[in-house]
Order: C-alpha cells, then sequence, then structure tokens
C-alpha cells in the first residue's frame, strides 16, 4: 500500500516502512539485527527524549528470523567526482539489468528523515536535493521510497551526496531490489557496500568484468582532495 503518490510518471514513489516489512523479509531481517546492535536502553534527559528515539527503531520487535548475508565492498577506478555519480549509475543500472530488476526500494536502517535536517549548505548537495525533490514532489519523509531504473541516477546522486555531507541523514540507506534478493548502500567515501541474501547471486567473474574490484581493505576515498575538504568543513 503506497501513501502519497505524487506523480507516477516519475517512477518515484512514497512507500510504508512497514508494507515492506511485511513483504520483504530478508532485507527487513537485516535491519532489525542493526537496530539491535544500535538500540541503547539508557542516556535519556526526559521521557519525551526517549519515546522520539525509540520511534526510530520500528523493526526492533518485528517477528524476524536471521538470514545469511553474504557481504563484500565495491569500488571502481574513479576519481573525478563531478562525474562520478554519472559513471557510478551505469554501473550500478548494468548490474540491475543483468539481474532482471526494474525497481528498487530504498529504505534507511533508522526511521529517521531520509533527507536529514537539510541544514548543510554545500551547493553540490542542495542542488541534488532540489532535483529530487522537483522530480518527485517528495521534500522529506520518514518512510521508504520506490525507484525505476530511469529515475535511479537522480536518487544515486542525491544519497551520495546526503552520505557524503550530511551527517543529520540516516547513516545507512539501502538500495534493495524489490525481488529481496540482495541490497546495497552508498558510504561517505562513494563505495558500494553490497549485500546478499541467502545466496550469492552476483559473482566475482561478473564484478571483474564490469570493472568493479572488490576491497579488501578498509574503505578509503579514491574521489578528490576537494572533496574531502568540502566534507570536513560541512559538519
Amino acid at each position: 500500500m503506497y501513501y502519497c503518490v505524487p506523480n507516477l510518471s516519475t517512477m518515484i514513489k512514497q512507500v510504508l516502512r512497514q508494507d515492506i516489512f511485511s513483504s520483504n523479509k530478508n532485507i527487513t531481517s537485516m535491519i532489525q539485527e542493526l537496530q539491535h546492535s544500535m538500540h541503547e536502553e539508557d542516556g535519556f534527559e526526559t521521557e519525551k527524549d526517549k519515546v522520539e528515539y525509540d520511534d526510530q527503531f520500528d523493526a526492533l520487535n518485528l517477528d524476524c528470523k536471521h538470514v545469511e548475508q553474504f557481504n563484500c565492498v565495491l569500488q571502481f577506478p574513479h576519481d573525478a567526482i563531478d562525474t562520478y555519480t554519472s559513471a557510478l549509475s551505469d554501473k550500478i543500472a548494468r548490474l540491475l539489468e543483468t539481474n532482471a530488476v526494474e525497481s528498487l526500494y530504498i529504505i534507511s536502517t533508522l526511521k529517521m528523515k531520509l533527507f536529514g535536517a537539510k541544514r548543510n549548505n554545500s551547493v553540490s548537495l542542495k542542488e541534488s536535493l532540489l532535483r529530487f525533490e522537483k522530480l518527485t514532489g517528495i521534500k522529506n519523509t520518514k518512510e521508504a521510497l520506490e525507484v525505476d531504473i530511469e529515475q535511479l541516477p537522480q536518487a544515486l546522486e542525491t544519497f551520495f551526496w546526503l552520505q557524503r555531507l550530511d551527517t543529520s541523514s540516516p547513516e545507512f540507506v539501502y538500495f534493495t531490489d524489490k525481488e529481496d534478493r540482495f541490497a546495497f548502500n552508498i558510504c561517505k567515501y562513494g563505495n558500494i557496500h553490497l549485500v546478499e541474501f541467502k545466496a550469492e547471486l552476483i559473482t566475482n567473474d561478473f564484478l571483474e568484468n564490469e570493472g568493479w574490484e572488490i576491497m579488501n581493505e578498509r574503505c578509503y576515498d579514491q574521489l578528490s582532495d576537494h572533496a574531502i575538504k568540502e566534507r570536513q568543513d560541512s559538519r
């Protein structure tokens, strides 16, 4: 069930998180485990603070079973930040088309406003958010989104800049296929953190042939020095 469908032609729609939790048990199991690892019981000045905090943990008490996960971190050689999200979109589109994925859910680990507090002064982030809002009619939401392949480049660009620059936005935002086979998020360095559920669908041969590199070390930033400075100055 969708709530608030601003424009069906855009194919970016708002979706209730609870509807995804009802239909997609694999991503729900992962989100629940992450919420358990993050949740704290103490340290609140008022009962109101605790209620607002607990409201973010909306998968904590769902009836879920553990699902086996296969994780890896992906990067491809590209150090120009101005063209990074365009190149990333091409690579992600190829990966999705190969696996017959036509649309994705976008859902954060915690129930928070997806676009953060919108106080960041970065021109790159502001312009990307404006384009996203104009495209979808969605200004901010604590729910999830559904995006098709055609509109995916704008979504990837916007969430790349949010992860990179806005510390008030959710720390983990996942793009997950509607068939519930795999999910990925973009970290602040622009790397792709991929998780596959129950079985490894995306082969190393495919990744190598498409120019992806599997990172066997801690994430690092291969993008420009200017971008690193911009991220630090924006906090």
